[in-house]
């Protein structure tokens, strides 16, 4: 048997060690593979799972507006009328019977009442006009019967008006209107100057 410069006779490799070899590793290469792949399925499930909850949750959080998803309403108090409303002893409920829109039907016609059909932040506004006598002019929006904010004019000139506006977060159920309180006076005219309006801006 030849021998090296060192003395030293090389190990013969056998094709069955050869064999045994090949073997070894492709048996590896299944293992991996089968383990990629199990990662790979694992993965998509859990994936497939959290999207699953998350569309759960958003029906479940979607089931909680059951009320309109739409709410506005504007109207003014009489339909080409001139008239003059007030002053009355007390406060006084203002009925804004002109409907210009009522989406979702919150707005109560016969009483002026707004009654929250659904749950969140609504932005209200309101005007209130004035003329001839010295009579100043103004209305109070209440919240659950509790007086919240008001507008005012008692200038000297012959014609006074006034405005304002809120945004609230409200509940199912709060009502919300406006009145005249004592010793105030309205014009009421086919302008439309005095109008009361509202609108769902977002559901909470």
């Amino acid at each position: 048997m030849p021998q090296t410069s060192a003395g030293i006779v090389p190990e013969r490799v056998y094709p069955e060690s050869q064999n045994r070899w090949v073997s070894l590793l492709a048996a590896c290469a299944g293992i991996i593979t089968l383990a990629s792949i199990i990662s790979v399925v694992t993965l998509y499930l859990i994936m497939r799972l959290g999207i699953q909850t998350e569309v759960k949750d958003l029906v479940g959080h979607s089931s909680i507006y059951k009320g309109p998803l739409q709410v506005a309403f504007a109207a003014s108090l009489r339909k080409s009328e001139q008239t003059t409303l007030g002053p009355y002893p007390e406060f006084h409920i203002l009925v804004y019977k002109n409907i210009f829109t009522n989406i979702g039907g919150a707005y109560n016609t016969s009483t002026g009442i707004f009654t929250v059909p659904v749950r969140g932040v609504y932005h209200f506004t309101f005007n209130a006009f004035g003329w001839g006598e010295k009579v100043a002019c103004g209305v109070l929006l209440h919240l659950n019967h509790r007086y919240l904010i008001g507008n005012y004019d008692n200038n000297p000139g012959p014609g006074r008006a006034a405005t304002n506006m809120i945004s609230l977060e409200l509940d199912v159920g709060n009502v919300v209107y406006l009145g005249l309180s004592p010793g105030r006076r309205l014009h009421v005219s086919r302008e439309n100057y005095n109008i009361f309006s509202g609108r769902l801006l977002f559901h909470t």
